[in-house]
């Protein structure tokens, strides 16, 4: 494990150095948590000089976006920025009546795209990884649009 966290905290340093404006993508959930964590221990005594990026479909409890408002702006001092697609609340849109799918392709996916259309040069995202995970991409280096550019370990 100690390997695991410092082969992620040079990553997210090399990121910062690399990088003009980065932002980091936190949904408050347990993945994007840690590597929040991880970048605060990356950049001790510093505060990380990214911005996080919450894409908020306004069906997270009360609790989480609470916690964000008092963890992540008033006890860590970090810039949040959130995303909502207000089109999306107008219509009603949510993942009981429309479906999970529905639900991402309009309350999730389109704030991503456009957040990211605000001068980001790069997105840290987390996702767990399973022993077989283990050999593949730390990094994923995408386009404008999405796509897959190139890569690099």
């Amino acid at each position: 494990m100690p390997s695991l966290e410092a082969e992620s905290i040079h990553i997210l340093r090399e990121l910062a150095a690399e990088l003009d404006n980065l932002v980091l993508l936190y949904s408050i959930g347990e993945d994007s948590s840690v590597i929040l964590h991880l970048s605060l221990r990356a950049f001790y005594p510093s505060k990380p000089a990214f911005p996080l990026l919450h894409i908020d479909s306004n069906w997270e409890f009360c609790e989480m976006i609470e916690f964000r408002a008092q963890y992540a702006r008033q006890e860590l001092g970090l810039d949040v920025i959130a995303y909502v697609n207000e089109d999306g609340i107008a219509e009603g849109i949510n993942p009981f009546d429309h479906g999970s799918k529905v639900d991402t392709g309009v309350m999730r996916t389109p704030p991503l795209k456009q957040a990211l259309t605000n001068g980001f040069d790069g997105a840290i995202g987390g996702g767990r990884a399973t022993k077989s995970d283990r050999g593949r991409r730390n990094v994923s280096v995408r386009s404008a649009l999405g796509n897959i550019a190139g890569t690099c370990a």
